[in-house]
C-alpha cells in the first residue's frame, strides 16, 4: 500500500497547542483539530481520535505520520532531545509511534526544518532550488531550517537541528534572547510599548538586524525566507521594518552582509502542514543527507502567497530616502529613540507615564517613559510622540513653554525644528514653532524642559540615540 492509499496525519506540536490535520489522496484537510495533551498516552489518543473522526467504519488505515516539534531533534539517532512544550515526547518518538499505529512511514522534524521544507516548494517553482537558503518560522518561539545548494536540509555536525536561543537581538528589552525577542512574547512587549503598527515595524527591524549581524555572516545564504503565524498576521508592516533597517544600516550597500541576499516572505498560515505533507509523501527510511531530496511531492504543496522584498537601491548609501540635508538623514524617524541632554548628561523622561513635565533625569534610557518616536511633518518640522502614553510632546504657551506629552495630534504646539549645531556633528537643538524659542534643559529647576530660550547654548543641546 502506498502512502496515498490511506490517511496520513500531520501534527504540529507548537507553543499554542498540538494541531492535527488529515492528509488524504494528496489533499490537506483545511480543518484543524486542536489539543493540549499532558501525557504521551493522551497525545496518542488525540491522533487516534482525529483518525477516527467523521470516517466510515472501519476508518482508513493510518499510512503516514509527520510531526513537527518545537525543540531539538537528533536526526542521526532519531531521538527527540528536547521539546519544551511537551517533554513527554522526548526520546525515540518515531519507534513508539511506529509500534502504536503499526505504521512504518513516521517522520519527526524540528519546526524550523518543517517550514524550510514548505518554502522549498516555492524555491523550486521559482527556479531557486540551486541557492542555499535559511528559513525562519516566527511564532510562539523561533526556529530556523537551512537548505544547502542542493535543497537538502543542513544540520549541525552532530546531526541536530539549529537552535537560536544562545543568540541575542538588538533590543532595549531586558530579555534579549533571540527566541524571546523574535517570538510572540517579544512582539507582545513591543505592542504594549508602541502600539500598532509601529510595533510590527520595530519587530521587522529586529529581524533584519539579526539577519545582518548573525545569520548572513555565519551561513552566507543566497535566500532568507520567513513564515509562521506572526508573519501571516503582520506581513506588510514587518516587511517595511526590514526594508528600513536594511537602508538605515546599509546592510545591502557595497560590502554589506545582505548585499546579495534575497528575502522572501510567505504570509501562509499553514506552512508547517505543507512541509509535513512533503515528508509523508515520500517512501523509505529518513536519512540525514536525503531527507529533502524529493521534488515530486513538493510541487503538489505550493504555498499560495509569496512576497519578494524589493529594496529601493543596491547602493542605498548614495540614495537618500527623501530630499533632505545630510544631517537630517541621521535623524531616526518612526522608531524608538532616547534624547540625551548633552550638558546635564541625562536622558529625557516623560515623568509619571507622560502626565508630568519632561525632565532630563535618567542616567540610562530604561523603558517607555524615556522613549520617543520622531516624525517629520510635510512642512519640514518634527514632532515627538512619547511611548509612555502615545501622545505628542507639546510646548505649552503658558506659563513658560514647558514641554509635556499631552498632544492628541501634531498641531502647532507639537511642531519643532531640529537644527544641527554648527561644528558639532550629531548634536541638535529643538526650536518650538509655537513659542518661537529654543528648548532648554533648565538646570536651575531640576533639568525640566522648557521652550523659552532666544539663543541656543550648552543647556539647549541634545543627542538622539536609537533604542
Amino acid at each position: 500500500m502506498s502512502a496515498s492509499d490511506g490517511m496520513q496525519l500531520l501534527v504540529d506540536c507548537g507553543g499554542s497547542g498540538v494541531k492535527i490535520r488529515t492528509y488524504v489522496e494528496g489533499v490537506i484537510n483545511p480543518h484543524t483539530h486542536r489539543f493540549g495533551p499532558k501525557t504521551f498516552e493522551e497525545f496518542c489518543k488525540c491522533l487516534e481520535d482525529v483518525a477516527n473522526d467523521n470516517h466510515p467504519s472501519p476508518p482508513p488505515h493510518v499510512t503516514g505520520i509527520a510531526i513537527s516539534i518545537c525543540g531539538e531533534y537528533d536526526y542521526v539517532n532519531e531521538e527527540v532531545l528536547g521539546c519544551w512544550a511537551y517533554p513527554f515526547l522526548v526520546g525515540n518518538l518515531r519507534d513508539k509511534l511506529k509500534n502504536r499505529f503499526n505504521c512504518g512511514n513516521v517522520w519527526i522534524v524540528n519546526d524550523g526544518d518543517a517550514h524550510a521544507l514548505a518554502l522549498k516548494a516555492i524555491y523550486l517553482r521559482n527556479g531557486l532550488c540551486s541557492n542555499s537558503a535559511i528559513n525562519l518560522s516566527l511564532g510562539t518561539s523561533v526556529g530556523f531550517g537551512i537548505l544547502d545548494w542542493k535543497g537538502d536540509l543542513l544540520h549541525t555536525c552532530r546531526g541536530h537541528n539549529w537552535e537560536v536561543g544562545s543568540w541575542q537581538c538588538e533590543t532595549s528589552a531586558s530579555n534579549k534572547a533571540q527566541y524571546w525577542a523574535l517570538g510572540s512574547q517579544g512582539l507582545q512587549a513591543l505592542e504594549a510599548q508602541y502600539g500598532s503598527p509601529n510595533a510590527y515595524i520595530y519587530y521587522g527591524q529586529r529581524l533584519c538586524h539579526f539577519f545582518g549581524r548573525d545569520l548572513a555572516p555565519v551561513f552566507h545564504p543566497k535566500i532568507i525566507g520567513l513564515s509562521g503565524g506572526i508573519l501571516a498576521a503582520h506581513c506588510e508592516d514587518i516587511e517595511e521594518g526590514i526594508r528600513r533597517e536594511c537602508e538605515e544600516r546599509h546592510y545591502r550597500a557595497n560590502g554589506g552582509s545582505l548585499k546579495d541576499v534575497e528575502i522572501y516572505l510567505s504570509p501562509e498560515k499553514d506552512s508547517v502542514m505543507r512541509g509535513l505533507a512533503d515528508l509523508v509523501d515520500r517512501d523509505g527510511h529518513p536519512s540525514l543527507s536525503g531527507i529533502v531530496n524529493s521534488t515530486k511531492s513538493a510541487a503538489k504543496h505550493i504555498i499560495g502567497h509569496l512576497r519578494k522584498l524589493v529594496f529601493k537601491s543596491e547602493g542605498v548609501e548614495n540614495v537618500p530616502l527623501r530630499d533632505r540635508t545630510d544631517w537630517e538623514k541621521a535623524v531616526p524617524e518612526k522608531r524608538p529613540c532616547a534624547l540625551l541632554a548633552v550638558h546635564a548628561g541625562r536622558a529625557v523622561c516623560a515623568e509619571d507615564g507622560g502626565n508630568a513635565q519632561l525632565v532630563a533625569n535618567r542616567e540610562k534610557a530604561l523603558g517607555s517613559w524615556e522613549s520617543f518616536i520622531i516624525f517629520k511633518n510635510d512642512d519640514g518640522s518634527f514632532s515627538l510622540k512619547s511611548a509612555a502614553n502615545d501622545k505628542y510632546v507639546s510646548a505649552r504657551p503658558l506659563p513658560d513653554g514647558r514641554l509635556i506629552a499631552e498632544g492628541p495630534k501634531m498641531d502647532a504646539w507639537e511642531q519643532f525644528d531640529l537644527r544641527e549645531v554648527p561644528g558639532k556633528a550629531g548634536v541638535f537643538t529643538l526650536w518650538s514653532r509655537n513659542t518661537q524659542k529654543y528648548v532648554s534643559v533648565d538646570e536651575t529647576q531640576g533639568n525640566v524642559l522648557i521652550a523659552n530660550r532666544d539663543v541656543a547654548d550648552a543647556w539647549e543641546e541634545f543627542r538622539i540615540f536609537c533604542l
